[in-house]
């Protein structure tokens, strides 16, 4: 895995993003993939990391863009 998703107090999965967020997780995990295929492929790992063989992401909670989302959902 990237260095940068390896400090597993930096890594959230999308549930408990979504409770963060006070979200649902399902929009959470929409909200996850429509960001990663819009950033550049040498951006995706800081971002958040599908894991292989199933439909989870880990996700870097102190990457700009995860931190705007927290944000704005408060």
């Amino acid at each position: 895995m990237n260095e940068q998703l390896a400090n597993l107090n930096e890594v959230l999965n999308i549930t408990e993003l979504a409770r963060r967020a006070g979200r649902e997780p399902k929009s959470v995990r929409d909200w996850v993939a429509r960001n990663y295929e819009k950033l550049a492929e040498q951006e995706r790992p800081f971002f958040a990391r599908r894991l292989d063989g199933n439909a989870g992401w880990l996700v870097n909670l102190h990457h700009p863009l995860v931190e705007h989302y927290l944000e704005q959902s408060r």
